[in-house]
């Protein structure tokens, strides 16, 4: 059997006695330095390109927008690509008083934050205790002492599970909180928020609600609210030029409405 054959391998024969054959060192440290260059090159037009400069929020008004900006995360430095609309949701929704829509993106250096800011807009009596709630029913604040002349209307009847402070109320019948939300936004929507009193929803077949002037005025259910107000109101406001004063208004049905005065 033949042995198998083997060559030793010049080194000095391949590369030259001097080694004249080898990479030029100087030569990889020139296509490593063009590399990185071209990285960094690259890095800095994407961010110019990409780097956000205009940002318009829709809408706020007591919130400052450097403050918004701040919780969603976006400055200078951020481009639109790296936006990452479930961090910022979580930053805005951690101010009790804003509530994170949505984004959009207009271009590729301008967007849309959509951004609910609350309002308090009610007075919720519970254990003795006074809280203020935005329309959506998130708590605001608590006291101990009683002051319903604050400019807010005062809920009543609401089947409370939970009121805590940061965080939207729960009632044992979802449906009322439903209904309030919807009544308190039509309320506000017809621009009669200063008129009404009380909202009181211990029945959600006959939720009623108060002037400041005495009137009780039943709406029936949360059906309609639109066509029931606006009869609510037309019918208070002929009241007002009669000169009757309070008195009970059925507007449970739109553009139809009674009225029995004060005995």
């Amino acid at each position: 059997m033949e042995k198998a054959q083997t060559q030793e391998l010049n080194v000095q024969e391949y590369y030259g006695p001097s080694g004249e054959n080898r990479p030029s060192r100087r030569g990889l440290v020139t296509v490593i330095a063009v590399i990185i260059m071209l990285a960094v090159a690259g890095f800095v037009v994407h961010n110019q390109l990409f780097r956000i400069r205009e940002v318009k929020i829709d809408s706020i008004s007591s919130v400052p927008y450097h403050e918004v900006l701040a919780l969603a995360g976006i400055d200078s430095r951020t481009s639109s690509l790296a936006l990452n609309e479930k961090k910022i949701a979580e930053g805005i929704n951690s101010h009790m008083y804003l509530e994170f829509k949505g984004l959009e993106k207009v271009s590729r250096n301008q967007i849309i934050l959509y951004v609910n800011e609350r309002q308090i807009t009610a007075n919720v009596l519970y254990n003795g205790l006074q809280y203020r709630i935005c329309e959506d029913g998130m708590v605001i604040d608590c006291s101990a002492r009683i002051a319903l002349d604050n400019g807010c209307m005062t809920v009543s009847g609401l089947n409370i599970r939970d009121i805590r402070i940061g965080s939207v109320l729960t009632c044992h019948a979802q449906e009322q909180l439903d209904a309030y939300k919807a009544v308190t936004e039509e309320v506000y929507l017809q621009g009669i928020e200063d008129e009404i009193a009380e909202l009181n929803f211990s029945s959600l077949d006959s939720i009623y609600l108060v002037t400041v002037d005495g009137y009780t005025v039943n709406i029936g259910a949360n059906d309609d609210l639109q066509g029931k107000i606006g009869t609510m109101r037309a019918v208070v406001e002929e009241l007002r030029s009669r000169g009757l004063k309070g008195g009970i208004v059925e507007a449970t049905v739109s553009g139809i409405a009674t009225y029995r005065p004060v005995e």
